[in-house]
């Protein structure tokens, strides 16, 4: 790990190598309300942005996704 970073970074960096859903759910707690991404002139918080994870995730799982199963996704 580089020298000079901060805790919050190391924290986040772990917690993307465990699991990005767990490292998202954690940095909302943090910075909800803070702007994650723009796309356009559209602006998604984390908050909202975690949300819509937990959407995607409850229906992968609604329809027989399994832990460790591999899904394709096509982002247009």
């Amino acid at each position: 790990m580089k020298k000079g970073l901060g805790k919050a970074t190391r924290v986040i960096r772990k917690e993307i190598r465990m699991n990005v859903g767990a490292m998202l759910e954690t940095v909302a707690g943090r910075y909800g309300g803070k702007t994650a991404i723009v796309l356009g002139d559209r602006k998604l918080s984390y908050a909202e942005l975690d949300e819509a994870s937990n959407k995607v995730a409850n229906t992968l799982i609604g329809i027989g996704i399994n832990k460790d199963d591999r899904v394709a996704m096509v982002l247009t």
